[in-house]
C-alpha cells in the first residue's frame, strides 16, 4: 500500500509504503517510522498511547477493513 494522492499516477521514488502483516501495520518511512499491532487499528493514539481514558479500541483489526 501507497501513500499516494487520488487520481496520482506517478508513483514518486520517496512515497511513503505501509506494510501489514497478521501481527502489525506501519511504515520503516523516515517521515512516519511507526508501527502498531493490528489489533489496536482503530484506537486514536499520540505519541503510542491512547488518547481517551488510556483505552485501546480493538476488533478492527480484520483485513477487510484495509483497503487499497
Amino acid at each position: 500500500m501507497d501513500s499516494r494522492r487520488p487520481g496520482e499516477y506517478i508513483i514518486n521514488i520517496n512515497s511513503t509504503l505501509y506494510e501489514i502483516t497478521p501481527y502489525e501495520y506501519g511504515t520503516w518511512d523516515s517521515r512516519v517510522n511507526l508501527f502498531t499491532p493490528t489489533e489496536y487499528l482503530g484506537s486514536n493514539l499520540n505519541d503510542g498511547k491512547p488518547v481517551t481514558n488510556n483505552t485501546c479500541v480493538t476488533d478492527f483489526d480484520n483485513a477487510a477493513y484495509i483497503r487499497t
